[in-house]
Formats: C-alpha cells, structure tokens, sequence
C-alpha cells in the first residue's frame, strides 16, 4: 500500500493564506476592470473550494472508487484501489501501483507498448470520463496519469480534485468534437458559440 499523511496544521495554514489571497483580490477586482469582467475573484473561489475538498482524503477516497468504477469497461485502465476502513480525513490509504509518466513515451515503447495506440486509448478514455460521462480526472497531468510498463496499463493517481460537466455542456463538447473531424468552419463556429 501507498499512504499518504496530511502534514500537522495544514488546513489553518492554507485557509489562513487562501483568505489573505481572497482580500487582495476583492481589492485589485475593485482597481481593475479587466479583473472584475474575468471574474478572477470567481475563479480564485472556485480554486480555493476545490483545494479545501482536497485537503480531506476520504473525498479523494471516494472519487477513485467513483472513477474506477466508471473506468471498468476500460480493461487497460487502472485505477488504485483504496482502502477505505485505513482512510480518515488525514490519512489516505491505496493500493501501490507502479509505472512511468505517460510522457516519457521512449521508455514505454523501448518496454514494447505501441506509444500511438496508447495515445489513441488515453485519448478515447479521456472522451468516456468527459463527454459520456462528464466525471473526469480535474488533475490530468503526467505526474498524475502512468503508464505500467508490465502490461501497458494506464494508471490514474491522484483524484483529490474531479471535474463534472452537466448533460448540456457535455452534449454541446461532443458536438465540437464531431464537428472538428469535418471541415465546415460555420458548423465549428456555431459548436463553440455554444459550448
């Protein structure tokens, strides 16, 4: 198993330093236009909420069993098993798993996995998480996604922070995605007007 142990008096320190970074803000949105039509205080709440979900594990417990079943049509999918009976708010607990960073594409091809079809695969998992389901992995980045050089598994690893789309956002992102593989630009216009 992987454990993994929140550090003593992290939630004070990172509300405490969320809410300095909140006031500031509230203070430039008042100063500059550009900031208040962005909404750059909106933004910096939405990332202060996710990063306050992800400081307790039994979320991030329950988004890779969450994930890992919506990933079992998938059979080169991986998705740690957590070990929620071993997992308190401050204590997660998983199954360890091994593997390379899915960037590190030499490796994985010399280990005899085709880096293309393994593209093509994360590609169409990718699809399933967003638009099908519209449960997806909110931290996708290559130290967080792995391939396993055994079996050419791709693991997914750190689900603190899980993105969800509703029915009409995922309809009109498939319809982009439909619309990218034609070439009618008016067709491609209309897709993202409306997403």
């Amino acid at each position: 198993v992987v454990v993994k142990v929140q550090r003593p008096n992290i939630v004070p320190e990172i509300n405490a330093d969320l809410e300095i970074l909140g006031e500031l803000l509230v203070t430039l949105q008042g100063r500059f236009e550009w900031m208040r039509d962005n909404d750059v205080l909106g933004i910096f709440q939405e990332f202060a909420t996710n990063l306050r979900e992800e400081l307790d594990y039994r979320v991030e417990s329950f988004n890779a069993r969450r994930l890992a079943d919506d990933m079992a049509v998938f059979p080169r999918v991986t998705v740690p098993k957590m070990y929620g009976h071993l997992t308190t708010s401050k204590v997660l607990t998983m199954e360890l798993v091994k593997g390379v960073k899915i960037i590190r594409t030499e490796e994985i091809a010399e280990a005899g996995w085709n880096t293309d079809e393994l593209g093509g695969y994360f590609l169409e998992v990718m699809i399933k998480q967003i638009v099908i389901n519209g449960y997806f992995h909110g931290d996708a980045h290559p130290g967080n996604i792995l391939c396993d050089l055994n079996n050419g598994n791709i693991i997914f690893l750190d689900m603190g922070m899980m993105g969800t789309l509703a029915q009409d956002q995922r309809i009109n992102l498939g319809d982009l995605i439909w619309t990218l593989n034609g070439s009618d630009s008016y067709d491609l216009a209309e897709s993202l007007l409306r997403l």
